[in-house]
């Protein structure tokens, strides 16, 4: 079958291609995606073999192209919390910074510690092409020689990325809390911010260590994030979370593709602490959202089956493995179990033994979502402040015997409703014994019509 094509530059021999076969039985080339032996070629194969898009429409590019920085009257209208002493947390490679934390102490052993998710709904707005876009790729793609981003880069590395020294519009949950973690009351605010630090991961658990502390402000602020996430840990470890720990590695390569080393990618106390406030403003939309039936999407798992579990049980038996015991209690009697040490041969062999037990319990569950918060294993997806990005997509329990805790990322498509449960929550505070209310002008669409 012969192979066509119009470009002055022809396929060398020994490179895959991608081509089109028509109805004479003529192949005409698509793409090269080039030689087994050059990896510089291997990001562009991933993105052919699951047709990625790589190249953004025209209108997409002119339509990012008219966006801006914040204006004084985008400002005018929001909290302005350019003055506060904000920052980022992220690994050392990020690309891109969504999300912030601030910290202040509010008396009598009370904290407010503020969550900042870059506002990518301003820019995104409904039925634009760039909306059109996002929702085709539903994501960004990480590959190991760069990134495939869901939105153009003015958006995804610039204007929606909490970089430092610059103006930028976030939504912002502010959550108070005790010294014991506990959730005193918490709002809604639209904002506009300016980071005052990128911190990455490393840095930041050299400074909780003490072995390389920052100015005192910001030590401070770091410290009673510590403290206070250690307590949200402890809570939901109270609660039966698991602690599905899988190691994460990290593949670098040069400009040509080549890998160059492999290095596994130790978990801090920095990630833990991050972790905790996200859970805690996805908690609060989440909570919020149900107390107002906005249409909030529920994450349902079924308690593990009996049957699965006596498997799973069998398993860890025939590999020589610790058991569970009494499995009465799955959440704390699978806690019990991750906590116990291998020895470093069987460590090796089979991990910490996270592997065996992910796939008895994944085996056997079914993801419902639904409107219903009553089951007692109900994992509220509190996909909230970024439509049609899910950046700020992490689960939370909403029943005192869950305390399952789970990542998760939910399409974005067709779970805008969360944004109303910000735009109404806006205005609002909501305390732990009583809720104040202050009017707004928007109301929550009619769930029943939203085509969930």
């Amino acid at each position: 079958m012969p192979l066509v094509w119009k470009s002055r530059a022809a396929p060398e021999d020994g490179d895959y291609c991608i081509a089109e076969i028509d109805d004479d039985r003529i192949a005409r080339l698509v793409e090269v995606l080039g030689a087994d032996d050059r990896p510089e070629w291997d990001d562009h194969a991933v993105a052919s073999q699951y047709r990625l898009r790589v190249h953004f429409p025209p209108e997409v590019v002119a339509e990012a192209a008219r966006l801006h920085p914040p204006t004084a009257a985008e400002i005018r209208h929001r909290t302005d919390l350019r003055d506060h002493l904000v920052f980022t947390i992220d690994p050392e490679d990020a690309r891109d910074h969504d999300d912030a934390l601030s910290w202040r102490a509010l008396g009598h052993g009370v904290h407010e510690v503020g969550i900042h998710i870059a506002d990518v709904s301003h820019y995104v707005t409904s039925d634009s092409a760039l909306d059109a876009e996002a929702q085709l790729r539903g994501t960004s793609c990480y590959l190991p020689g760069g990134v495939i981003p869901m939105l153009p880069e003015a958006l995804s590395a610039d204007l929606c990325s909490l970089r430092p020294d610059q103006d930028r519009l976030a939504l912002s949950v502010f959550a108070e809390l005790d010294e014991r973690g506990a959730l005193k009351s918490y709002r809604f605010e639209e904002t506009v911010i300016r980071s005052r630090h990128r911190l990455h991961y490393g840095q930041v658990q050299a400074a909780i260590d003490g072995r390389q502390p920052f100015d005192r402000d910001l030590q401070s602020a770091l410290e009673a994030l510590l403290r206070l996430s250690r307590q949200l840990r402890a809570r939901r470890w109270k609660n039966g979370a698991l602690d599905l720990d899988v190691p994460e590695t990290k593949a670098w390569v040069d400009a040509h593709g080549v890998p160059v080393r492999i290095e596994r990618r130790e978990h801090l106390e920095s990630h833990e602490l991050i972790e905790e406030f996200m859970l805690l403003a996805n908690r609060c939309v989440g909570a919020e959202g149900a107390r107002r039936k906005a249409g909030v999407l529920f994450r349902v798992h079924e308690p593990p089956s009996p049957t699965r579990l006596a498997e799973m049980d069998l398993q860890l038996k025939a590999l020589g493995l610790p058991r569970p015991g009494p499995l009465d209690d799955p959440a704390h009697a699978l806690q019990a179990l991750l906590r116990v040490p291998l020895d470093p041969p069987r460590r090796r062999e089979h991990g910490e033994g996270v592997p065996v037990l992910r796939d008895s319990l994944e085996a056997d569950e079914q993801r419902l979502y639904c409107f219903d918060s009553a089951n007692a294993w109900a994992i509220l997806s509190a996909i909230s402040l970024v439509m049609p990005l899910a950046m700020f997509a992490v689960t939370a329990t909403t029943s005192p015997r869950s305390g399952n805790v789970m990542n998760d990322v939910v399409p974005p498509l067709k779970l805008r409703l969360a944004w109303w449960t910000i735009r109404v929550g806006c205005p609002a505070t909501v305390t732990s014994s009583t809720i104040h209310p202050r009017p707004y002008s928007v109301s929550f669409p009619d769930v029943s019509t939203c085509g969930v």
